[in-house]
């Protein structure tokens, strides 16, 4: 990928921000009310990147293809996923295979899939959330190697030697 200032120039983003992205649909579970009110406590040293609906006076993308998504993610400086309920989680995953620090939900699907990578809070407590950003950026390297680590177990060739260690367990 390119330097994070090129990718910020490319797509238009500031260079002189801390960049929080936000990635989710409008469900309610995604919690946008949130990510609206950290943003409104937040210095106006950051700003809010979006992928999918604006929220207050955010930076927003829609319809992004898998190249210019990843290309948001490197060039953002963390991802704020305060979800209320997931599935499963994948921006999570995806922040953590750019090297993107993550401050998400601490419900248990996430849990699971960050394995303390991500720094996790109360998705309904503001003040959480808003400390939550601050401890992110004062420990951003920390979290983009604990991200790293946890990438690999998502990685394409552990999931296939996992998948290949089970059937043949079963045979």
């Amino acid at each position: 990928m390119s330097s994070k200032e090129q990718l910020r120039k490319e797509l238009g983003l500031p260079l002189d921000k801390k960049l929080i992205l936000s990635v989710s649909s409008d469900q309610p579970r995604k919690n946008i009310p949130m990510v609206k009110s950290v943003m409104d406590n937040l210095d106006s040293s950051f700003k809010l990147v979006r992928v999918g609906i604006p929220v207050g006076d955010s930076i927003t993308f829609n319809d992004v293809d898998t190249v210019k998504i990843n290309k948001i993610y490197n060039a953002s400086d963390m991802l704020f996923l305060p979800t209320l309920e997931e599935g499963f989680g994948y921006p999570v995953v995806e922040a953590f295979k750019t090297g993107l620090p993550v401050l998400t939900s601490n419900i248990d699907v996430i849990k699971e899939v960050s394995n303390g990578a991500a720094l996790l809070v109360n998705p309904e407590e503001l003040k959480e959330n808003v400390e939550g950003i601050y401890g992110i950026m004062d420990n951003h390297e920390y979290y983009v190697k604990k991200g790293y680590e946890r990438a690999k177990y998502y990685a394409s060739s552990t999931i296939k030697e996992k998948l290949i260690s089970y059937y043949n367990g079963i045979l």
